[in-house]
């Protein structure tokens, strides 16, 4: 009999909550009772056309503090609902927050005789912490160290992200590595030509992804492709600067989008694109570029993290070093120059993505989830 799953995650346009109900639907196709608890519907959920019982929680407002309380309502919301639909597994989608509360909730479980497995998948800030320069220094050590003792699984997308825990947190634990993934049948590429190419960067705005940097690059692509257009997909706190810089220095062609209510959605933005401008300081892993190969167009991106593995330098896209403007505006300037060149990295691009599918990946976690008892 298969196991009923209870995913904990960010709704938001971010690697950990995109992949997180990616996960969620996968696996209620095939078979598993799948429950996703947040505190807003995963945004790209289609309006209950998929098989998952969505639960939100509000925090406490209580009159001695200034702010709502909302770890403890969404522990006691996970005890409720593991309680009440007999959950087996809880599998969190980042450390921070998500994971704790989790693993908070497991033991308040326990004085009830409710047994209850947790997974943490880490994502890769809520492992190095807010602090790029300085990986491992501003980050709640002793939570994440009794978040990774206690959890029954860890896993990972990459096995840069696994040594970079191991090294920070000093510990010994057998750490999994599994993927981040694409639907294949919705991610794929379209005939498409470059006679005005489009750029994009879809993320959630927050300095690690360098939105700035992103249009600084496009700004001096522009000044040789004056028809070139860059589309900006996603919200969050670095979102400001970039409108304001755009505005600033009169930099034409540039759109922003909130945001996409659907695969489908995303997918028909990266194949209407020619390249995605990927400048992060860290990636993990990047979604965002597997799922842009995956619909053929090839990534510019830096050279930091997972993305040597999941961009081929020269081959599917480009790598620098993070914040070199100059070098990514040249790489840019070289891949939209050649239609050729764009079109054989494009194919190599989607063969490259291929290595990800749903049904490669998803057999990894049915594996680990079958063998929770």
């Amino acid at each position: 009999m298969k196991k009923k799953i209870l995913v904990v995650a960010s709704p938001w346009l971010g690697g950990s909550g995109m992949v997180a109900f990616e996960t969620a639907k996968e696996l209620s196709k095939r078979g598993y009772e799948v429950h996703f608890l947040s505190y807003e519907t995963a945004f790209r959920a289609e309006s209950g056309k998929e098989n998952i019982k969505f639960h939100k929680v509000v925090g406490f407002s209580y009159p001695l503090f200034p702010f709502p309380i909302y770890e403890l309502a969404l522990a006691d919301e996970i005890a409720a609902i593991v309680q009440k639909e007999n959950i087996d597994i809880i599998h969190a989608h980042y450390g921070i927050l998500f994971g704790h509360v989790s693993l908070l909730a497991k033991n308040m479980l326990a004085h009830f005789g409710k047994s209850v497995k947790v997974i943490i998948t880490f994502h890769g800030s809520d492992v190095l912490g807010f602090n790029l320069e300085k990986p491992g220094h501003v980050v709640p050590k002793n939570l994440n160290k009794w978040l990774i003792h206690g959890a029954d699984v860890i896993t990972v997308p990459s096995e840069n992200l696994k040594k970079n825990l191991l090294k920070i947190y000093g510990i010994e634990k057998d750490i999994t590595i599994v993927p981040n993934f694409i639907d294949e049948e919705v991610f794929h590429p379209v005939e498409k030509s470059l006679t005005e190419p489009l750029f994009i960067h879809v993320s959630n705005f927050r300095k690690v992804k360098q939105p700035l940097v992103t249009v600084q690059i496009f700004e001096q692509v522009v000044k040789e492709f004056p028809k070139a257009k860059m589309l900006f997909v996603g919200d969050g706190p670095e979102k400001k600067v970039v409108r304001e810089y755009v505005k600033k220095n009169k930099i034409r062609h540039v759109t922003f989008l909130k945001s996409v209510k659907s695969n489908k959605e995303v997918a028909a933005l990266y194949q209407k694109a020619h390249v995605l401008l990927l400048p992060s300081l860290y990636e993990s892993f990047s979604l965002a570029a597997l799922e842009a190969q995956a619909c053929g167009t090839p990534v510019i991106a830096t050279n930091v993290g997972a993305l040597p593995k999941v961009v081929l330098h020269g081959k599917t896209g480009y790598l620098a070093r993070p914040a070199d403007v100059d070098k990514h505006a040249k790489q840019a300037l070289k891949l939209v120059r050649s239609e050729k060149l764009w079109k054989s990295m494009s194919v190599a691009a989607v063969r490259n993505a291929q290595q990800y599918t749903n049904d490669k990946v998803m057999h990894q976690y049915t594996q680990i989830y079958d063998a929770l008892n």
